[in-house]
């Protein structure tokens, strides 16, 4: 069975599968250890491991490491958590980007509306311009 960073189905039926105990009874589940020495290695503990009350039970779930692989390890987990952060920077940027853009949009939509408004008026406008001098034109012949 190897050992790689995702899980198989058949270790996902093993870890599920497993009724494991602690010393004092107590159901225990698996967790990961990020030790320098065990990164990302799995093991049984009781549940009051580091704590008063604890028991002694303690099961390795995973095979030891390689020294290289102990090497690499942290220090891929660490770059995985600065891209991390630097995509959730990305991502806030994102979504004020999008809100300013937003709040753009808006401003564009009632300035066209305004716009519109402003040609209507400024066609009425001229309108009036043109029929009040030529109504006033026309009274003019009528009354000579």
């Amino acid at each position: 069975m190897s050992y790689s960073h995702g899980s198989s189905a058949y270790e996902d039926k093993v870890v599920h599968e497993m009724d494991v105990t602690c010393n004092c009874g107590s159901q225990v589940y698996l967790k990961a250890s990020w030790t320098g020495r065990n990164p990302g290695r799995r093991y049984w503990a009781c549940p009051k491991y580091g704590s008063s009350g604890y028991c002694g039970f303690f099961m390795w779930f995973d095979p030891e490491m390689c020294e290289r692989a102990k090497a690499i390890i942290p220090n891929l987990l660490d770059r995985m958590y600065k891209y991390r952060q630097e995509i959730e920077q990305f991502n806030i940027r994102e979504r004020e980007g999008a809100a300013r853009l937003g709040f753009a949009m808006r401003k564009l939509e009632d300035m066209e509306n305004e716009l519109r408004v402003s040609k209507k008026s400024a066609n009425t406008l001229w309108k009036v311009v043109i029929c009040v001098p030529t109504m006033l034109f026309i009274l003019i012949l009528c009354f000579k």
